[in-house]
């Protein structure tokens, strides 16, 4: 908490931890993974030994302590139900917290439409990434058309994003998808529901014009990146600070300012 450094520093003090803990029981250790500081197990063991491993694992240290959750059909870990089908095959579903309100950005939100329409897709994506099953898959996908109906998201574009998204293959979305960073020119535009397409398409035009042209192609391989921009709100024009902030980038920034 409060560097950098802290939570690789954590997740290395762990790692040392998890080795020391697990080494005298790891003849009943099937699986182990932890992200941060949920862990997820499977354990061949018995109840008896399960129960020795728990009383072990809290004695062996002063202050990291665990709290353990176990069952024979399924477990929740993280947003994810994990269970054992009738063909003892391991499956997963959407685990959602009793205290979920389902406080998705409402539709009438002065927000541009390309970010509300991505979370819907994003939420469908994130789906059919967990949910193993086709069955659980069409149930949790009407709960989740109602929730953004409720939110005051038009049932068509509910639909379109369900049908985007439709024809891709979970082994795909399964898949690492670290993205290769190249260098971008960015175009910082400052939000505006009705202007900010216009401004989109004459640079989009004004560039491919540009690049017809090989030395600066060598330049700008590829095409700009748009980031829309808040404007300044009643909050930012009561408070102010003397102190500025500086950016430090190394990717190039061209602002655009409307008169």
């Amino acid at each position: 908490m409060g560097t950098k450094m802290a939570p690789p520093y954590a997740n290395i003090f762990m790692a040392h931890i998890e080795k020391q803990i697990t080494q005298p029981f790891n003849i009943h250790i099937l699986l182990w993974k932890r992200f941060i500081d949920d862990i997820f197990f499977i354990w061949q063991g018995t109840l008896q030994s399960l129960k020795q491993f728990f009383l072990h694992a809290n004695a062996h240290h002063k202050t990291i302590k665990f709290t353990f959750e176990h069952s024979n059909s399924s477990i929740n870990f993280l947003d994810t139900i994990i269970y054992i089908d009738k063909k003892r095959t391991l499956q997963t579903t959407i685990y959602r917290k009793p205290t979920d309100k389902n406080l998705i950005l409402h539709f009438s939100s002065h927000h541009p439409f390309h970010i509300k329409r991505n979370i819907i897709y994003s939420q469908i994506i994130r789906y059919k990434r967990i949910i193993s099953t086709k069955y659980h898959l069409r149930k949790e996908l009407t709960t989740l058309k109602n929730i953004f109906t409720a939110r005051g998201y038009p049932g068509r574009l509910i639909i379109q994003q369900i049908q985007k998204a439709k024809h891709i293959p979970r082994t795909q979305l399964l898949k690492d998808t670290t993205k290769i960073k190249t260098k971008k020119t960015i175009f910082k535009i400052p939000f505006h529901p009705k202007t900010n397409n216009f401004l989109k398409r004459q640079i989009r035009h004004t560039w491919n014009s540009l690049l017809k042209n090989t030395s600066l192609k060598t330049l700008w391989p590829s095409p700009p990146t748009f980031i829309e921009c808040t404007n300044k709100n009643l909050k930012d024009l009561l408070i102010r600070t003397k102190q500025q902030n500086p950016t430090t980038t190394n990717t190039q920034h061209v602002e655009l300012h409307k008169s």
